[in-house]
C-alpha cells in the first residue's frame, strides 16, 4: 500500500538562490507602500474595508479574474488556520488560502498570485484531485465488484453478463473507463475463472491495484502540470511578475512535508516544466490588448463576511438579474 499524502498541496517548490530574510514582510509592504489609486477608487474603498490579508487576495483574484476572461463568474476566498483546510467543505470557485502562508510568502505579490491562480485554474479545468480517499474509494470498487462478479458466475452467469455488470457500474465513476476495463480483465481472462481460491483473488486484485496506481500517477501528474501552467500564464498574462510561480515553489518547498507524494510531479518536474514555459513565451503577457480591457471594464465588487475571514467576489454582471438590468438600462 502506498504512503500516500492525506492533503493535496497547491505548490511545492525547488530551492533557488532566494532569502526570505531580505524581504520586508508582506503586512509592512501592504502598510507603507502607497497605492496608485485615487481616494474615491474602488480599490482605496476596498483597502479601506478589508483586512490587509483578503484585501491583497481581493486585488489578486480581482486582476486575474478580469485580464483572464474569468470575470464571468463567482469567487469564494476563505483564509483558515492551517489546521483546518481538509476540514473546510470546498465549493465551486472556492479559494482556501492557510493563514500561516501568507507569512511565509513575505512581500512578493507574484508569488501568492501564482498560488492563488494555481487554486483557480483547477476550477477552471475542472480536476479531481487525485487524494489517498479517492484511491481507497476505487480499491474498494474493485474488491467488491470483483467478488461480486465471480460469485455471479459460479452461480452459472454468463460471462458476458458479468463483464456487463462490472464495467457498467464502474466505468461511470470518477475516471470513466479506467476502472471498468481493469475489471473487466480480470473476468475476460478464462484462467481466471478457474481460480476460485481466496489467496489467487487477493493476489489478481493486488496486480490491478498496481494498475490502478500506474494510472492515477499519469493523471496526477497531468492534472498539476496543467494547473502549473495555467498559473503561470494567468499571474503573468495580469501583470505579475514572470519569476513568482518559481519564488511560490522555493519558499513552499521549505514547509512541504517529507512525505512524497506519487500522484504529484517531484520539485524539480514542476520547476523545469514552469522554466519550460518562461523560454516558450519570451514575449510580454501583459499586452496593450489586457490593459485595454483593464481599463474598459470596472472593477470587481464584493461581499465581506461577517467573522471577515471570507470575501466573496462578484461576477461581472452583479450578484443578481435585478443589478444586471439596472445596469444595463438604468431604472
Amino acid at each position: 500500500m502506498l504512503n500516500l499524502i492525506r492533503k493535496p498541496h497547491i505548490a511545492l517548490g525547488i530551492l533557488l538562490s532566494f532569502s526570505l530574510s531580505t524581504v520586508v514582510p508582506l503586512r509592512s509592504v501592504l502598510a507603507e507602500t502607497p497605492v496608485a489609486t485615487s481616494a474615491t477608487s474602488p480599490f482605496a474603498t476596498a483597502r479601506n474595508e478589508l483586512p490587509t490579508e483578503l484585501y491583497t487576495l481581493y486585488r489578486i483574484v480581482e486582476r486575474i479574474a478580469r485580464t483572464n476572461g474569468y470575470d464571468n463568474q463567482t469567487w469564494q476566498v476563505t483564509i483558515v488556520p492551517e489546521s483546518q483546510v481538509n476540514q473546510l467543505n470546498r465549493g465551486t470557485n472556492s479559494i482556501v488560502i492557510p493563514q500561516n502562508l501568507l507569512s511565509r510568502i513575505p512581500g512578493d505579490a507574484s508569488a501568492l498570485a501564482c498560488v492563488v491562480a494555481q487554486q483557480m485554474g483547477q476550477h477552471i479545468q475542472q480536476h479531481l484531485p487525485i487524494t489517498e480517499e479517492l484511491r481507497n474509494d476505487y480499491i474498494r470498487q474493485i474488491r467488491s465488484e470483483v467478488e461480486n462478479s465471480l460469485s455471479t458466475q459460479q452461480r452459472g452467469n454468463s460471462t458476458g453478463s458479468v463483464m456487463r455488470t462490472v464495467g457498467g457500474a464502474i466505468a461511470n465513476r470518477l475516471l470513466p473507463g479506467l476502472v471498468g476495463d481493469l475489471v473487466g480483465g480480470i473476468i475476460n481472462n478464462p484462467n481466471h475463472r478457474r481460480r476460485d481460491s481466496q489467496r489467487r483473488i487477493e493476489q489478481t486484485i493486488e496486480t490491478r491495484i498496481k494498475e490502478l496506481d500506474k494510472h492515477l500517477q499519469q493523471r496526477g501528474h497531468q492534472q498539476q502540470l496543467a494547473v502549473d501552467e495555467f498559473a503561470y500564464l494567468a499571474s503573468v498574462r495580469a501583470g505579475f511578475e514572470r519569476g513568482g510561480c518559481l519564488r511560490a515553489m522555493e519558499i513552499l518547498a521549505r514547509f512541504a512535508p517529507p512525505e512524497s507524494n506519487p500522484f504529484v510531479p517531484t520539485i524539480s518536474q514542476r520547476a523545469i516544466a514552469i522554466q519550460a514555459l518562461m523560454e516558450k513565451n519570451p514575449n510580454p503577457l501583459f499586452t496593450e490588448e489586457v490593459k485595454t480591457r483593464l481599463t474598459q471594464s470596472p472593477p470587481l465588487t464584493y461581499q465581506l463576511s461577517g467573522d471577515r475571514r471570507s470575501l466573496q467576489i462578484n461576477p461581472r454582471h452583479g450578484t443578481s438579474v435585478v443589478q444586471d438590468i439596472d445596469r444595463l438600462f438604468g431604472f
